[in-house]
């Protein structure tokens, strides 16, 4: 069986993570999982979050919706 690959994007580190199964998550910043494709990964961040590198690079309400979503991560 192939490893489970999830691709999320750290707005503490300002860049994409990969987490790998059965490890998972290594991070336990602020990051938004984004899929197992790092190329659809990257179009998912642009699409959700812009070219928003760190939290504070986002207007508040979108703010406000990442860590909801964020929370409970890591």
């Amino acid at each position: 069986m192939d490893p489970t690959t999830t691709y999320a994007w750290c707005f503490s580190h300002g860049r994409m993570h990969k987490f790998v199964a059965p490890e998972g998550p290594w991070c336990s910043a602020s990051w938004l999982p984004l899929g197992e494709d790092e190329e659809a990964a990257y179009s998912a961040k642009a699409a959700r979050v812009g070219d928003a590198q760190f939290m504070d690079d986002l207007p508040l309400e979108v703010q406000v919706e990442v860590v909801d979503e964020c929370a409970g991560q890591g």
